[in-house]
């Protein structure tokens, strides 16, 4: 999506006619030249910009290691200071760019401005703008700098060479572990009548998200052993008979509407049919825990986690 609100962009009949246009003119020092959109504009003010949006991927997901590159950002010397700004977001939320400049530009935050002469055909203009994290959406807003006359002259740039990657699936993994509830170090051991505390971590290893709501887990309950439908700490800091514990997912937890509890012999289907409410106190009936924590589990290095607790007694 092009906006251009003060219709500053130009037909350039030796640059491929009315721009954007492809053409092999602009080659930032590539031998031998290979196609780039060109862009040439004539600002009426300094504050006038031309807008260059990119939706690229599915929304919210987008895609990873986002790379383009920008020809000829350079500094016309009391006829123009190209200044360009990035953003870059997925779902809305912003990601950071990284900026690769060249002799004739420099960069600050997320703009880059032109300070030295470049030409086309040189590649002292050339600046290139990468997301390591996804993205959905890229915003490339072309002006010019402080530095501009109030009426600029004519300023030209190309994009050339688009690189990304289609994001992967997330990849989940789980771990279940458990330890011996022992609030006073009094060194108990996992026997009859003592209560244990099970931890689940589940993982994201992929270099995609998960989808929103998407991550359940249905846990089966050990015979050994009988849920704990209480206070998981006996006073201490928390409260619930299920927590969570969020490690970089993204996830959030509650347990009145993300935890359920099932009392059948087989597995069942999905979280809508865990249907059974236990009762107070230490509940033998509940022969399955399910699991359902909120959002989209992100990806990224290291891998993010989340974990969930709860307690059972030993019969």
């Amino acid at each position: 999506i092009i906006t251009d609100p003060d219709t500053t962009l130009l037909n350039d009949p030796v640059f491929g006619g009315q721009t954007p246009a492809l053409a092999i003119n602009n080659t930032g020092g590539i031998v031998p030249g290979e196609q780039s959109l060109h862009f040439l504009r004539n600002p009426p003010t300094i504050s006038s910009a031309t807008t260059i949006t990119l939706a690229v991927g599915s929304p919210g997901i987008g895609v990873s290691q986002f790379q383009l590159t920008l020809f000829d950002i350079d500094n016309g010397a009391g006829q123009f200071e190209d200044q360009i700004t990035v953003t870059g977001s997925l779902s809305g939320s912003s990601v950071p760019v990284t900026l690769f400049t060249s002799t004739s530009n420099s960069a600050s935050g997320n703009v880059v401005t032109g300070n030295a002469g470049s030409t086309p055909t040189q590649a002292n203009g050339n600046m290139t703008l990468q997301f390591s994290a996804s993205v959905d959406r890229v915003t490339i807003v072309y002006g010019n700098g402080s530095g501009a006359p109030a009426d600029p002259g004519n300023q030209g740039i190309a994009i050339y060479d688009v690189n990304f990657c289609l994001p992967t699936a997330a990849v989940l993994s789980a771990q279940k572990t458990l330890t011996v509830f022992d609030p006073f170090a009094a060194g108990l051991y996992a026997v009859p009548g003592n209560d244990v505390i099970y931890s689940i971590v589940f993982t994201n290893s992929g270099n995609g998200p998960a989808d929103n709501d998407s991550v359940v887990i249905i846990d089966s309950m050990p015979s050994e052993v009988e849920f704990f439908n209480g206070d998981i700490d006996d006073g201490g800091p928390l409260s619930d008979p299920v927590i969570g514990i969020d490690s970089g997912s993204a996830l959030t937890f509650s347990f009145g509407s993300d935890a359920r509890f099932f009392d059948g012999p087989i597995q069942p289907a999905n979280f809508a049919a865990c249907n059974y409410t236990p009762s107070a106190g230490y509940d033998p009936n509940v022969t399955f825990i399910c699991l359902n924590p909120k959002g989209i589990m992100a990806a990224g290095a290291p891998d993010p986690s989340f974990e969930i607790q709860f307690r059972a007694r030993i019969k």
